[in-house]
């Protein structure tokens, strides 16, 4: 998409333009304290951090020193707009899961900074389609880390059924296992 801001051209793509709209309200709301200030600002949980331009790294403005307590809202608002989660069975019988977030390959920045925030997570890039995605498949990884995280931040969206699914999938695979575990005893 491509948008005129002043004597240059600017193109965007919907994550970043979310942003800046995103941005653009918070400055709105927060109007007052920038009246005071030296410079543009942008008033976030944690701090006020300046804002030196807008550009496709807009994401970093919210996203650089993100503490878990903000991090953890933040990414299931991002599951409900952009994430997935997949169940799949091979001609084996053999059930996988998997989630994942597919973005435009000019944001691999955001799933690189979501990858180092979970710890855990791959990421892969196809730069035929010009896109970029953070996938979890192991089970452990889902287990620890995301279940938590969507049970005490839980999804919005109808994308919450989905999640919902996903984990009762993953709660009947492990109950599987330690029956096995327990038949082989």
């Amino acid at each position: 998409m491509r948008y005129k801001a002043s004597s240059q051209n600017v193109f965007l793509n919907s994550t970043t333009l979310l942003t800046i709209v995103v941005l653009v309200f918070m400055l709105f709301n927060s109007y007052l304290d920038l009246l005071y200030c030296n410079e543009a600002s942008l008033v976030l949980c944690s701090g006020i951090y300046p804002i030196t331009s807008l550009s496709k790294d807009s994401n970093h403005i919210l996203t650089r020193n993100m503490t878990d307590s903000e991090f953890n809202p933040w990414f299931t608002g991002f599951i409900d707009g952009e994430g997935y989660f997949y169940i799949s069975m091979t001609q084996n019988s053999v059930i996988g899961f998997r989630f994942g977030i597919h973005l435009h390959l000019d944001d691999i920045e955001t799933l690189e900074f979501i990858k180092d925030k979970l710890n855990c997570g791959i990421i892969s890039t196809n730069h035929t389609s010009g896109s970029a995605k953070f996938e979890l498949n192991n089970l452990n990884d889902i287990r620890t880390k995301l279940i938590p995280l969507l049970d005490n931040f839980p999804l919005n969206g109808v994308k919450y059924l989905d999640y919902l699914a996903f984990r009762e999938g993953i709660i009947i695979k492990l109950n599987e296992g330690l029956l096995k575990h327990k038949n082989m005893s």
